[in-house]
């Protein structure tokens, strides 16, 4: 789920780059290529603990089994019904590192993103010809200030349109065969 998350938001960054902040300001650069190999660490980690989960998995299945062997003999020693004894059994050292290579996951998640929202804010509120202002409802606008062109010597249209076309007539009917005999029928052949 969270290597979904991250493709998501380097295609985020890569299209606030391209339609937003074409021109981002030199040094926050490096706070987007930070992000960016903070969010790859992101998946290899999760790449890693899905791998070593499954491993922790058939160990925890192989301890389990021993286990139940373990408990099957020393039922079979003792005949008293109310003894049950205690086994201590190994820990699972790959659930262990499964744990630690989640949280690991989720610190580089969290660093990668908060190092991309520093890189939009910090480009969103650069002024370079765009004035932040904000609307009635609070909310941030931004006005871009176009600079002004001449339009007296482009080209203009001329203004005659020429009508439409009128509309179409309904075809008049062709006339009706009355079996004149002129040879074409449609009902049947002559012998």
């Amino acid at each position: 789920m969270g290597s979904y998350s991250c493709w998501r938001c380097i295609g985020f960054s890569l299209t606030f780059v391209e339609e937003i902040a074409p021109n981002p300001i030199p040094w926050t650069l490096f706070l987007l290529g930070s992000s960016w190999v903070m969010f790859i660490t992101t998946i290899v980690l999760e790449l890693y603990a899905i791998t070593t989960s499954q491993r922790a998995v058939n160990r925890e299945i192989e301890l389990l089994d021993s286990d139940y062997n373990q408990y099957l003999k020393s039922i079979s020693k003792n005949t008293s019904t109310t003894y049950r004894p205690v086994i201590e059994r190994p820990k699972n050292e790959l659930a262990v590192c499964t744990i630690k290579l989640n949280s690991w996951s989720l610190r580089s998640l969290t660093i990668a993103i908060v190092l991309l929202c520093s890189f939009s804010i910090f480009n969103l509120l650069k002024n370079d010809g765009r004035k932040l202002t904000m609307s009635k409802d609070g909310k941030p606008v931004h006005s871009v200030n176009l600079p002004e062109v001449d339009y007296s010597n482009s080209y203009v249209p001329p203004s005659y349109v020429a009508p439409p076309p009128p509309p179409p007539t309904e075809p008049s009917k062709p006339p009706q065969d009355s079996g004149s005999g002129t040879g074409i029928s449609g009902s049947g052949d002559k012998k």
